[in-house]
């Protein structure tokens, strides 16, 4: 483990995040699948990931830590055109 990684997953402990914020996945080959996000990825390797509010840029623990990847979920309005953010899903690869 790097130290990288035990920072992250300290960080995570102290903060208290339980099992309802966070889980830890080994390859995904559908992040809009997995997490409902917007985007649709495809993840190799470890990572562990975080729910968060949308407010990203009050965010204190994703400004400390920073995501390799920071995923949108929410729903698509009728107008097929409008997607409403209801949380962010911060992707943090596991070294």
């Amino acid at each position: 483990m790097t130290d990288k990684t035990f920072d992250l997953l300290d960080a995570l402990n102290r903060e208290g995040f339980d099992n309802s914020l966070m889980g830890f996945c080994d390859d995904c080959p559908s992040t809009r699948e997995l997490f409902g996000s917007l985007e649709n990825l495809k993840l190799s390797g470890k990572f562990v990931y975080l729910y968060r509010e949308p407010n990203f840029d009050t965010d204190v623990f994703a400004y400390e830590h920073e995501p390799n990847f920071c995923l949108h979920v929410g729903e698509m309005k009728d107008d097929g055109v409008t997607f409403i953010v209801q949380s962010v899903v911060l992707i943090y690869y596991l070294d």
